[in-house]
């Protein structure tokens, strides 16, 4: 009743395009979709062809360090239709290809693909096509002629994620900057490009089957496509990209956007901001109105441009950090942000320095939450999302990437790629701002860096404001004057570094105060610590229940770390664990500091903050339903003195994690031999 009295209250006072969206969602509430689909439909003819800008000049972009021989292998994965999605390993997409299953969830696929005989009648004859409806890890098929709208309630261990991350087309910004390089291979790319969209459109109508569900997917979907369109269109010699493609092509680019302008993703339940979400959706119109110029994609233009700016504002606080409390959504909604800013200085839009200043303020943050081997630390959740992967960060396993087995459809594969390196980010940044300090990661993201000083156009903008983390204070916001009273249970407990000549005394701080996270650096040692932060401004869909939490990070190697995010909705028990209290380096008291009411869903009851920060040391304190616990982390020589109190009894172990997921569906068994003495008293 709350929230229908909310959602009332902002239909009446919203301008007309807010009314629309109301009113679409309730009657998809009311199990309207198909009645709602046919009437959508008529807004999706009629498209008249617009003007076609390049964007990027692809003899701009950066493509020397490119390993080839890693290069050929991935291509020839992605020419056979094998992707590595979410955690599932190097599987073919092909119709029909048995999948191994997920925590003992395998459905069985039937034989009918009902688009396939347009699809085959539109694709070269030796192209098999691309299962775009499927979960390639549970096996389930989504029904392609159902309206999106209406799917809904999906048996156990299936997910939605699974053909919405294919359906965004990363790899079609890959295959053309491996165009670039691998000139023998061109036509095969070209001719995959030009199979594939014509295999994706024919097979997923607008508005049918699952990867028309969420609008985000469609908005990264269509950027990913135009800048792979705009570098094949370069590279075309041989005019495999004809007028009768580019037209089909413009076509569904233009429906594209209207999808995103007709379906945004705005929070209509109350007043807080919109998320990451909604973000995508302004800039995916961005892209189609810059690439794109008519009188409608203009009116795209100017929109998207105005509520980017508000968003921006509002999504991301001072000191860089995003309010949805997590370094990989940080991350996404900073890529979003970036590629948005480059399209608005592209357009000659004027920034106010304010948005420059929290752009590098971005990267800084980036930077603050990020291990000296480039990875970031997970807080919150991590769903692996992106806006582009440009950079092909792939890591080894073995020297010998050349053995490969093909069994069932699956390519065993000597190497994985890289769900948590973080220097892209601060790379497409230094392109925009030129922050001096960020100048080395345009050589660690050399392809990134390229693509965005292409983009831009030389509409860079000269800033060298950024928020101070060395700048810091504490501000007492709960009673704790004489909390020491309260404290009846406490344990010491004393981390030895093996290298008894170190001397932590001698560490500098650097300290986030919106997002809750200090961090202690000097050679060879970086200790971060998850500090408590005001939950109330913040979007808190992905928080975990993580404050006190700290890992360190010495000689190369990272301890305590985070066990990550592993899955979202196919297993809600997993999700449950994996943020939960049990699942971080801190005190557990029996239950658990916020309420986990369904899958993104949090009731927050901790408060908290902290009392003492400096070089050497900080003190925390947190509040939770009766529970009121105080930590005090000391570096000292070579220790690291973790010191708990607490008004209730709880249990404190310092130990690594039997398993961690470095990335969204990616589960590992870990087999830690760190090394460290550890007492606890």
């Amino acid at each position: 009743m709350k929230n229908t009295k909310k959602i009332m209250k902002k239909f009446f006072s919203s301008n007309n395009e807010i009314k629309k969206i109301i009113i679409k969602k309730a009657l998809v509430k009311l199990n309207m979709s198909s009645f709602l689909f046919k009437y959508e439909s008529m807004h999706y003819k009629n498209i008249k062809l617009s003007k076609y800008e390049s964007l990027i000049d692809y003899k701009k972009i950066n493509i020397d360090d490119l390993d080839i021989e890693k290069l050929n292998i991935i291509s020839d994965l992605y020419i056979s239709h094998h992707f590595s999605v979410l955690g599932s390993g190097w599987m073919s997409a092909d119709y029909n290809i048995k999948v191994s299953g997920i925590e003992n969830y395998l459905y069985e696929t039937h034989n009918e693909r009902p688009y396939e005989k347009k699809v085959r009648e539109t694709v070269d004859k030796n192209y098999s096509p691309i299962d775009w409806q499927r979960d390639l890890k549970s096996g389930y098929l989504f029904d392609a002629e159902e309206t999106s709208t209406s799917i809904k309630n999906l048996p156990q261990g299936v997910d939605l994620k699974m053909p919405w991350e294919l359906s965004r087309m990363y790899h079609l910004p890959q295959l053309a900057i491996m165009g670039i390089l691998m000139k023998e291979k061109r036509r095969a790319f070209i001719r995959e490009f030009k199979n594939q969209i014509y295999d994706f459109c024919e097979s997923n109508p607008l508005g049918k089957g699952v990867n028309w569900i969420c609008t985000m997917d469609v908005s990264i979907r269509i950027v990913n496509i135009l800048i792979s369109y705009d570098i094949f269109l370069q590279i075309d010699e041989e005019g495999f990209l004809d007028v009768d493609f580019s037209e089909y092509l413009h076509t569904q680019i233009i429906k594209h956007g209207r999808f995103i302008r007709r379906n945004l993703e705005i929070n209509i339940s109350n007043t807080r901001v919109n998320g990451n979400h909604y973000l995508s959706n302004l800039c995916g119109l961005l892209f189609v109105s810059t690439y794109f110029r008519s009188v409608e994609t203009q009116k795209w233009l100017e929109f998207a441009s105005r509520e980017f700016i508000i968003e921006f504002q509002n999504q991301f606080f001072d000191d860089g950090s995003n309010f949805e409390c997590s370094t990989a959504y940080h991350r996404l909604s900073g890529e979003i942000s970036s590629y948005a800013i480059a399209l608005l200085l592209r357009n000659h839009i004027t920034l106010e320095n304010e948005i420059l200043k929290k752009l590098n303020s971005i990267a800084k943050f980036a930077i603050l939450v990020t291990r000296d081997n480039g990875n970031m630390i997970q807080i919150g959740d991590n769903d692996s999302g992106r806006l582009l992967k440009l950079d092909l960060k792939q890591d080894y396993l073995s020297n010998d990437f050349r053995e490969r087995k093909n069994i069932d459809g699956i390519v065993k594969e000597p190497f994985v790629e890289n769900e948590l390196n973080n220097d892209s980010l601060p790379a497409v940044i230094f392109a925009i701002t030129n922050l001096n300090s960020l100048k080395n990661y345009a050589q660690k993201s050399p392809v990134d860096f390229s693509i965005m000083n292409a983009l831009i156009d030389q509409n860079s903008f000269i800033s060298q404001s950024v928020y101070d983390f060395s700048s810091y204070n504490t501000n007492h916001n709960m009673v704790i004057t004489n909390l020491q009273n309260e404290y009846k249970h406490e344990k010491k407990t004393t981390i030895f570094l093996p290298d008894e000549d170190i001397v932590l005394n001698n560490t500098t701080l650097n300290f986030s105060p919106c997002f809750g996270m200090a961090v202690f650096k000097m050679d060879k040692f970086k200790l971060f610590v998850r500090t408590p932060t005001d939950l109330k401004d913040m979007h808190t869909a992905h928080v975990h229940n993580d404050f006190l939490h700290f890992e360190m990070d010495f000689e190369n190697r990272s301890y305590f770390c985070d066990q990550g995010s592993y899955i979202y909705t196919p297993l809600i028990e997993k999700r449950d664990q994996f943020r939960s209290v049990l699942a971080h380096n801190i005190p557990y008291h029996g239950v658990e500091t916020n309420d986990f009411l369904d899958c993104f869903n949090v009731k927050i009851n901790i408060k908290g903050e902290v009392i003492q920060l400096t070089n050497n040391s900080i003190e925390l304190v947190v509040k939770f339903k009766d529970i009121l616990h105080y930590r005090k982390i000391e570096l000292d020589k070579n220790m690291i003195i973790i010191t708990d109190k607490s008004n209730r009894s709880f249990d404190y172990i310092c130990k690594e994690f039997d398993y961690i997921s470095y990335g969204y569906g990616l589960l590992l068994t870990q087999n830690v031999r760190h090394g460290l003495r550890i007492t606890t008293v």
